[in-house]
């Protein structure tokens, strides 16, 4: 009966120190996920961060000075408003299509 005994506590000594190696190669894994999904929030936060400046660029240089001109912006949206007509065609009255 002592061999089964020795047996049972050299396979159980053995299961822990497996389980010790996995745990420890299981927080290795982790810890590399971790740092990599950081890096990861840091470009998409240094992207953004340049989406914002450019957003600001393009605010300073062309928006402010189209709403500080208004004759200026409502005859770009007449000239905007003539061009989609024109492509568009609209149908007018006595046309084939339109029957009146």
């Amino acid at each position: 009966m002592d061999i089964v005994t020795d047996v049972a506590v050299i396979v159980g000594l053995v299961r822990d120190v497996l389980l010790l190696f996995l745990l420890a190669a299981a927080l290795i894994m982790f810890l590399i996920l971790i740092r990599k999904v950081i890096g990861l929030i840091n470009a998409a936060s240094r992207m953004a961060q340049k989406a914002e400046e450019m957003i600001d660029l393009v605010s300073e240089k062309v928006v402010q000075p189209a709403t500080s001109n208004p004759r200026g912006l409502r005859m770009l949206g007449r000239s905007i408003g003539f061009v989609a007509g024109m492509a568009g065609g609209r149908k007018r009255k006595g046309d084939k299509d339109d029957g009146k």
